[in-house]
Parts: structure tokens; C-alpha cells; sequence
């Protein structure tokens, strides 16, 4: 299976968590963005990892 493939079901799946829990439009792209960033290998501080957890609503 092609890394392509795993990720867009790998997106599908969030899709359909993020429904059933009602997340917004907004918090589903940033997790995603979150999947891709670590797919590509991205190094994220700790600061970065905090801007996300505030974007889907965790750090309130």
C-alpha cells in the first residue's frame, strides 16, 4: 500500500471520528495538518505541539 493511500484513509477515518464527535471544520484540519506535519517528518517543539492542542480546544 502506497504511503499516499494510508494517509487518505488514515484522513477518512479522522473524517469520520470528527463527525461523530462533532468537531468543527477547523479542529479536523488541524489535526490532520498535525498527521501530515509528523508523516513528513517534521520536528515539532513543544511550543508547536501547545498551538495545535489550543487549536482543537485543549488548552482551555
Amino acid at each position: 500500500m502506497s504511503k499516499e493511500n494510508v494517509f487518505d484513509r488514515l484522513t477518512k477515518v479522522i473524517e469520520n471520528v470528527a463527525r461523530k464527535r462533532k468537531l468543527t471544520q477547523e479542529q479536523t484540519s488541524t489535526i490532520i495538518s498535525l498527521v501530515e506535519s509528523v508523516r513528513e517528518g517534521d520536528t515539532l517543539s513543544d511550543e508547536k505541539l501547545m498551538r495545535y492542542f489550543d487549536q482543537i480546544g485543549g488548552g482551555q
